[in-house]
């Protein structure tokens, strides 16, 4: 991991998280996976109108297929059907974001985010932690 931070988190908790995406990146045909972490300021990191706000971001970067715009668009708050078509259930994703979720530091709450890379070879997913 690139980087480098004294945070407080739940390790385990965010190990199963960083494993769940890295197998989601595998199974989505990546050969290559890199992780790094950066702390800093984004406003643009939550839906808060609050100042801004202090988050560390661990990045999962992959070359694999990326998202699909419905998952782009998914609100991870709330369970969502199965796809069995792409034999996706959303599971993983959905713990992944209650994990994060019950991270909390000075009124701020953890969340996650996905986005597909700008050249349309895989994806990117950002863990946001207060």
């Amino acid at each position: 991991l690139e980087g480098s931070a004294a945070i407080y988190i739940d390790e385990q908790l965010i190990n199963n998280v960083l494993d769940t995406l890295i197998w989601n990146a595998s199974a989505a045909g990546a050969d290559t996976i890199h992780l790094s972490f950066d702390s800093a300021d984004d406003k643009a990191a939550s839906d808060s109108s609050e100042d801004t706000l202090s988050y560390h971001r661990i990045y999962v970067y992959d070359n694999g297929s990326g998202f699909s715009q419905s998952m782009l668009n998914q609100s991870f708050d709330a369970l969502t059907p199965a796809n069995a078509r792409e034999n996706k259930t959303g599971l993983g994703l959905y713990f992944a974001n209650a994990i994060l979720a019950a991270h909390h530091n000075k009124g701020r709450t953890g969340f996650i985010r996905l986005e597909n890379h700008k050249s349309g070879l895989g994806a990117r997913v950002t863990l946001f932690i207060p």
